[in-house]
This record gives C-alpha cells, structure tokens and sequence, in this order.
C-alpha cells in the first residue's frame, strides 16, 4: 500500500513538473515573440541600423512558430496525462490548460498575422525591384529612340511614340513611390533608403529624358515651320519670277521721250535688286538651318531648283531688256540731235527753199504720226496683257489656297489616325489590366482555400488525440466490469 501510494505521488510530481514545463514554454514563447515584434516594428527611425533585415525577422517568426507547434505537442502529451491520472483516481484541476491552450491558439494567430505581414512586405520589395527594372528598360527604350528619332522620316509620329512612352514611365514611377511609401515602416531604414536613391536616380533620370525630348521635339517643331515657311516662300518667288517672264517677254510700251526710256531702265535695275535681295533672305535662311534641307524633303530641293532656274531665265530677259534699252537710249539721242540739226538747217534755209522744206516737214509729221500709231498700239496690248494678268490672278491664288486646304486636310486625317490608334492602344491595356486583376483575385481565393485546408489539417491531430482517448476510456471501462465479474487479472 506504502509503494501505491509512492508510485500515485510520483505520477502527481511528474504532472506537475510537466505542467510548470510547459507554463514556461508559453512564457517564453510569449516574451519572445513580444521581443521579436518591438524589433520587426520600423517606425522608430532612430533604431533603424541597429536591426536584422527583413528577411531575418521573418524567419525568426517561422522558427517561433515551430517552437509553438512542439509547445502544443507538449500540451497535448501533457492533456493525455492528466486523463490517464484522472482515470486512476487523481483528483486533478486543470483548468489552467485550458487557458494555456486558448493563449497558444491565441498566439499562433498572432505569429502567422505578424509572417502575413512581412510575406506581404517582401512581395511589395520584389514588386518594387520588379517595376524599377521595368522603369529602366523603358528609360533605355526611349533614350535609344531619342536617338534614332533624329534619322527617321516621319519625325512627329517618332516623336509622339516616345512622348506615350514616357508618360508610362511616369505613372510606373508614381506606382513605384507609392510601394515605397507602403514599405516605409516595414523596412529598417538603410534598405528604406536605397529604395528611395533608386527612385530618385529614376527621376533623375526622367527629368533628364524629358528635357532632351522636350528640346527634340522643340527643335523638330521650328524646323517643320521654318520648312513650312521656306515652301511659302519659294512657291511665292517662283510665281513671281514666272510673272516676270511673261512681263518681259511682252514688246516694250515706249513713247519717244527719253525720260520714259530712263523710268524703264531704273525700274529695271530697282527690279534686279529686289531679285537679289529676296533670294539673299532665302539662302540666309538655308544657311541659319543648315539642317533644314535633309535628303528626304524632295519637295523643296524641287523648288530650289525652279527658283534657281526661274532665275537664271529672269535674269536673262532683263539683261536683253537691258541692252534693247540702253540701244533704244542711244538711238532715241541720236534721232533727237538728227531733228535737232535738220529743224535748225530747215529754219534758216527756209527763206530760199520755203517749197522744200514745207515738204519736209510734211513727211517728218508722217513718220511722227506713224511712230505715235505704233506706240499707240503697243500701249493698247500692254493695257490687254495687264487685264489679263488680272483675271488669271485670282485663278492663281485660289489654286495656291486649294493646295493648303488639301495638306490641311491631310494633315487632320493624320492626326485623327493616330487618335484612333492611341484609343485602340488604351483600351487594349484596360482589358490587359481588367485580366490582370481577376488573375490577381484567382490566386487570392487560392491562397485563401489553402490557408483554410492547412487550418484544417493542423486541428486533425486534436481529432485524433480525442478519439484515442476515448477509445481508451472505454477500454478501461470494460476492463472494470470484467473485474467485477471475473475477479481479478494478473499481471501475466
């Protein structure tokens, strides 16, 4: 009876013992795991470079959670003892095991929110590396475009591509300080702040590319008005210039005055130096834009060659103009100083010749009635010709304004082309994103079924403890009543 009661006093001692154990564990589990979250809270900057990394603190928590699990088992071993005592007749009040394993439960949802956390962190750190890396290919992607732009034919679509392009790589860098942003208590502060010098060396590089596509671009508008401007004006100089030729080619509108050849001839030299001066502003101007002409504006190296022929063609007429003119002048002197001579001989011969010289005067009126005829008659086509000039001269102007309105024309249909594209490109990456999104909520209902499935799994061997214990229960009740029945069993 003494060595019953000696053996019923050591299995009491043994549960106790194991029962303070495993109190210790919790406790220790508990200062530790309150330890662990003060150090894996970030929002104290001053402690920043005395903590582990991110990654360690989460596998600090995976480590405790082991810990917790082989408590639970402790637990479990130590609720299997205490009904196998209570069924040997020890009066056992374990209520505190109870508590223990609602403050494990507790606990281990503590622990797993705490490893959600910081996953969810590293996912957010990977997704802001991910989204830097990107940033950078396209920053790469528009400066080699920026270059190659330079060299392709159409300029302003080039232009436009690398605009879109950077306006993405914008809104990635508003989205890559946003996931800063969230990462800003999650992270000690030295990784913290290489997130943000990587955001700020992508601004900086922005910014950079920004303004060199800003001055590009600034720099391909003037030239693309400066072109335009430079067509109007050889397009004007070469209508001129055919005006000129139709002008000269026409007979010349004299009377027999030399002060009329003269007006001719200096309206003529004014004529020459307008020629030179209009086509000095024009090779100043190809001069100031050296980059004005390239290989492929096929157009105005047509003009220019018009204008240059026009103008070799100009310039020859005035020249023969010139020198009919001035042997007109010579002429017209000559002739004068001819009546000159006769007048004065036939005024003082007139007493002694007076039949003669009436008849000279006669045929010297006819010749100057036959010379006003003829000047008469060119001034009658002049005045035709310069009605001529303008009635064509409206034809020519509304001929001039149908060519603008068709490259305005074509020039809108462009641009609505490419609003149609730039709308076809949007609402392409809407329905990427809308995919993207429900790909996102797919996987976290799946994260979801499998936390709940690993729930599940966790609570089974509780299940298992129970039904064992039952089992057992059972089979030391029926052991009792074939006691009862049979007497006692011995030990073999």
């Amino acid at each position: 009876m003494f060595l019953l009661l000696i053996i019923i006093e050591g299995e009491r001692d043994e549960f106790d013992k194991q029962n303070e154990y495993v109190q210790n564990l919790y406790q220790q589990l508990q200062n530790d795991f309150t330890k662990l979250k003060q150090q894996s809270s970030f929002i104290d900057d001053n402690r920043h470079y005395d903590l582990l990394s991110i990654e360690k603190h989460l596998e600090q928590f995976k480590q405790l959670l082991k810990r917790l699990d082989e408590t639970n088992n402790n637990l479990k071993e130590l609720t299997r003892l205490q009904r196998l005592l209570t069924s040997k007749g020890h009066r056992i009040d374990f209520r505190t095991g109870g508590e223990l394993n609602a403050n494990l439960k507790n606990l281990e949802g503590q622990i797993h929110n705490e490893i959600e956390r910081i996953e969810r962190a590293l996912q957010t750190e990977n997704d802001f590396y991910q989204l830097e890396k990107e940033l950078e290919s396209y920053f790469k992607i528009s400066s080699d475009n920026l270059i190659s732009a330079h060299h392709q034919q159409d300029k302003g679509i080039a232009y436009q591509a690398i605009f879109d392009r950077l306006q993405q790589g914008e809104h990635g860098l508003n989205k890559l300080i946003q996931l800063a942003e969230r990462l800003k208590h999650e992270l000690p502060r030295s990784q913290y702040e290489q997130l943000q010098n990587k955001i700020e060396q992508r601004q900086e590089h922005l910014q950079t590319l920004l303004k060199t596509y800003q001055q590009a671009r600034g720099e391909h508008e003037h030239m693309v008005k400066t072109q335009n401007k430079v067509n109007e004006e050889l397009i004007a100089i070469n209508d001129w210039f055919k005006r000129l030729i139709q002008e000269l080619t026409q007979p010349i509108d004299l009377n027999l005055s030399l002060n009329n050849v003269n007006d001719i001839l200096d309206s003529m030299a004014q004529l020459d130096v307008s020629i030179d001066q209009r086509l000095l502003r024009l090779d100043q101007a190809l001069r100031d834009e050296p980059n004005l002409i390239s290989s492929n504006d096929k157009e105005i190296r047509e003009r220019l060659n018009t204008v240059e022929e026009l103008k070799h063609q100009v310039k020859n007429h005035l020249n023969k103009r010139r020198t009919i003119l001035d042997d007109i002048h010579q002429l017209d002197k000559f002739f004068c100083y001819f009546l000159l001579f006769f007048s004065d001989a036939d005024f003082k011969l007139a007493p002694f010749f007076h039949g003669y010289d009436r008849n000279r005067l006669d045929e010297h009126d006819r010749e100057l009635h036959s010379l006003e005829q003829i000047c008469h008659e060119q001034t009658n086509r002049l005045a035709e010709a310069q009605k001529l000039v303008d009635i064509f001269r409206p034809h020519l102007r509304n001929n001039a304004k149908e060519l603008c309105d068709s490259q305005l024309r074509n020039f809108h249909q462009t641009i609505e082309d490419l609003e149609t594209r730039i709308h076809q490109r949007r609402k392409e990456l809407d329905e990427i994103r809308q995919k993207s999104n429900r790909f996102n909520s797919s996987l976290i209902r799946l994260q979801s079924d499998t936390d709940r499935l690993l729930h599940m799994i966790e609570k089974a061997p509780d299940k298992i403890d129970d039904d064992l214990t039952t089992n057992y229960e059972l089979f030391e009740q029926s052991l009792n009543n074939y006691k009862r029945v049979y007497g006692n069993i011995s030990d073999d």
